[in-house]
């Protein structure tokens, strides 16, 4: 009798003993699995290099860059599917950034496309140009898998909403023909001075 009451004594403190480690590891667990793989919080990540900015595909393919009507799913020039047919470009030399490749692991040391802008390979894993080498290396170290993330979480240029007037809302710097310079050039092409200053007037520095 007293063996018996020994050995239902020991399995009983054995299964204590189990029970506790389990639940310290189910803890632990819980806690590596906060965040995915290779994926980081928000607060813990450094800004993008660069910026980036999401415009129409369609405009695209004429390389004029046109915003997002806010909540219509189409772009200022009212080319539909706006979010499906997007682009992404980098501010301010407005090159073309592609999508990051899924495949690609975390931590992947990248390097560029041997052929770089001349590659007709649809799905090139190999970046096409150095602002799209520093995007996507910053990403798969940041556990960022859509530039959409990039341009509207991390310091991206936001869309602008239509015009009350009914007036087509062009972005910072286009010029009435539709194309897109930076703000001294617009000002030079829609014919307005950029200052106040006489036309006669040489500034010297």
């Amino acid at each position: 009798m007293t063996q018996l009451l020994l050995c239902v004594g020991a399995s009983g403190s054995s299964q204590q003993a189990g029970a506790s480690s389990w639940g310290t590891r189910r803890s632990e667990q819980n806690i590596n699995q906060t965040f995915p793989a290779g994926q980081k919080s928000s607060e813990s990540m450094s800004k993008p290099p660069l910026r980036l900015m999401e415009c129409c595909g369609k405009c695209w393919t004429t390389k004029v860059v046109s915003e997002e009507v806010v909540g219509k799913d189409k772009c200022v020039r009212d080319h539909n599917n706006f979010r499906i047919l997007s682009t992404f470009v980098s501010l301010p030399s407005r090159k073309e950034i592609r999508k990051l490749p899924g495949h690609l692991h975390p931590n992947t040391k990248l390097v560029l496309c041997r052929l770089m802008t001349k590659c007709t390979r649809t799905n090139c894993c190999f970046p096409h140009g150095t602002e799209e080498l520093t995007i996507w290396q910053w990403m798969l170290n940041n556990g960022v898998k859509s530039l959409r993330d990039v341009a509207d979480k991390f310091g991206g240029v936001h869309r602008q909403p239509r015009s009350t007037a009914g007036n087509r809302t062009e972005p910072r710097g286009a010029s009435a023909n539709g194309a897109f310079f930076p703000q001294s050039r617009a000002e030079n092409a829609s014919g307005k001075r950029k200052s106040s200053e006489p036309s006669n007037f040489t500034r010297f520095n």
